[in-house]
């Protein structure tokens, strides 16, 4: 009985030793591996950041964008109106 209990214990202590053993190879690859992905020009120009040049895109407010704060106001409206009954 204790013998059987003691192979078992070594069984799963061995496969969790295998598995953590797994994982720190898997992660030390992992690591290798984007590095020399950020270290290619191609692969490493997607990581820049596009820096703004300094002359703002110019936006002007159509029609449809004034009449949404006119449904806006009304909306509010209608909330104390209901609110209050």
């Amino acid at each position: 009985m204790i013998i059987v209990l003691i192979s078992r214990l070594k069984r799963k202590l061995l496969l969790g030793l295998r598995l953590l053993l797994f994982l720190a190879i898997l992660v030390i690859l992992t690591g290798h591996f984007w590095k020399l992905l950020q270290s290619t020009h191609i692969y490493g120009k997607w990581f820049n950041e596009d820096q703004p040049n300094g002359n703002p895109m110019r936006v002007e407010q159509t029609e449809s964008q004034r009449e949404t704060g006119f449904i806006d106001n009304m909306v509010e409206v209608f909330k104390g109106y209901y609110k209050s009954k």
